[in-house]
């Protein structure tokens, strides 16, 4: 009976030991996971702030890059009909597509109304203003809000309970 229980004491330490308690980054040069509090919640009402496993970054990463394919094929096929009406137009189609590895990434993560796990992402192309000598902000703890930016800035929305994702916006030109 002690060697059963021993061993049961041995496999739940083991589990224990090896379930994350923190968020882990894989990049940490291009990741930032923002908890969401009382200066970014008025953005989400009625959420709970959560927290990310190393996985479930993983599976954010792959729906975003999904949807940046989705994306990317929508904004080709729009770009073809445009030069369809506007043969001479100066614009070019890479004005309008999206490179996932080119992009510093901010997750903020959350429980929604209905207790599905949501996970806001804001995407980025460049940090040398907003590194606190600039701006003030800090892009891995205060969530990055632009206007204008053309497709160096972009968000979407990954419901990890349902995986899917929705709302994917990328900013205007000025």
């Amino acid at each position: 009976m002690k060697s059963i229980l021993t061993i049961f004491f041995a496999v739940g330490v083991l589990f224990s030991a090896c379930s994350p308690a923190k968020v882990e980054i894989q990049e940490p040069k291009k990741y930032a996971v923002i908890e969401l509090d009382s200066s970014n919640q008025h953005l989400y009402e009625n959420t709970t702030p959560t927290n990310l496993k190393f996985y479930e970054i993983q599976l954010v990463d792959s729906i975003v890059k999904y949807a940046i394919a989705d994306h990317n094929q929508k904004a080709k096929d729009d770009y073809q009909k445009l030069l369809t009406y506007y043969p001479s137009m100066e614009d070019n189609e890479e004005g309008y597509i999206l490179e996932y590895k080119e992009y510093y990434r901010q997750f903020i993560p959350y429980i929604n109304e209905r207790g599905e796990k949501v996970v806001h992402v804001n995407c980025f192309c460049d940090v040398s203003n907003m590194n606190g000598e600039v701006s003030g902000l800090n892009w891995r703890t205060d969530l990055i809000q632009v206007n204008d930016g053309g497709n160096c800035f972009f968000t979407l929305v990954v419901n990890l309970t349902l995986k899917t994702f929705a709302h994917l916006m990328v900013n205007g030109v000025a």
